[in-house]
């Protein structure tokens, strides 16, 4: 009976073992994931409000996009700012800062209608893009 419950807690351990190594790999992953995600909350928000109020009542949202994560800006101040975690960053417009806003049939205003979050390594990506005629925005 001894011999079994210890030959059992021992292939146990050997499985939980072996799973260990990916579960790391797999939170690294689920860092860019929860990042695109709420990025994308952000700039979905940022179109509601553009949709529900547009810009001629003087109602301007932003959000500032940098390396490290982003600002959301109400008319110019600073509402809300996000860091990303440690290990992602923004691999697109080469670590410029670049600007997303909406007009008020909810389409993307300037040029730029990609954002691609990844891992420091490179090993892992997310890409967020913004459809230029609809402004609807999904994560790849």
């Amino acid at each position: 009976m001894l011999t079994e419950l210890l030959v059992a807690v021992a292939v146990l351990l050997l499985l939980l073992s072996s799973a260990l190594p990916r579960a790391g790999r797999y939170g690294a992953a689920h860092a860019v994931d929860l990042a695109a995600r709420e990025t994308v909350m952000e700039l979905q928000h940022i179109r509601e409000h553009a949709l529900g109020n547009g810009k001629r009542y003087g109602d301007r949202w932003i959000i500032s996009l940098r390396s490290g994560g982003y600002t959301v800006l109400h008319n110019g101040a600073a509402v809300r700012e996000r860091s990303y975690p440690k290990n992602v960053c923004v691999a697109s417009y080469g670590g410029r800062q670049c600007y997303f806003e909406f007009d008020d049939k909810g389409k993307p205003l300037g040029k730029h209608m990609q954002i691609i979050l990844r891992q420091k390594n490179a090993a892992y990506e997310r890409k967020i893009i913004i459809a230029a005629q609809t402004g609807r925005i999904r994560i790849e």
